[in-house]
């Protein structure tokens, strides 16, 4: 039997960890990516040649799985710490510092994590899904070509745009 294949919509950080855990386990994974590059909302602009994160600027951890990856990229010299305090400013003047957990960023910006993460998948960017639809044998299409599933990892206005609101997906996104 052939491992099942699995379309995931959207390459961020999201989008491509949920295929690499697919890919771990068997299925024939491939990420479609609508941007030129994989990313999504961990946006990066460089400033006299400096990268600059537009978007999350730092993360934090809460889950012991996730604590193993982001010891592995701190290994690997991904992230660092960053700080665990964060400064209160109430009308321009320093109120209080606000102690919490540990704030980890990244040196080459957050993105460069999707990046890693993506390094052994197959990422399709430039390419626009503009339909998921339940096929005639009932399995996904995905602009016309069948797949086992489909994952959309991105906002639900953006999924509730792929999806008919007549089916129960579509429903669910939608609202």
């Amino acid at each position: 039997m052939s491992p099942p294949r699995v379309v995931v919509v959207g390459a961020g950080i999201a989008g491509v960890t949920c295929a690499g855990e697919l890919a771990a386990r068997g299925a024939d994974v491939t990420v479609l990516e609508r941007a030129r590059g994989a990313g999504g909302r961990l946006a990066v602009h460089r400033h006299d040649g400096r990268p600059a994160d537009i978007g999350a600027a730092y993360l934090t951890v809460s889950d012991d799985a996730f604590a193993d990856r982001v010891d592995r990229w701190r290994r690997d010299g991904l992230l660092r710490e960053w700080t665990d305090t964060l400064a209160v400013f109430d009308g321009g003047t320093r109120a209080a510092d606000a102690p919490g957990p540990m704030r980890w960023a990244a040196p080459g910006g957050l993105r460069s994590l999707v990046a890693d993460a993506a390094r052994d998948l197959t990422v399709h960017t430039g390419r626009l899904v503009t339909a998921v639809r339940p096929g005639p044998d009932g399995r996904p299409l995905v602009d016309g070509e069948p797949c086992d599933a489909v994952v959309l990892a991105m906002p639900d206005p953006q999924a509730a745009r792929l999806l008919d609101p007549g089916t129960p997906a579509g429903a669910a996104v939608a609202g």
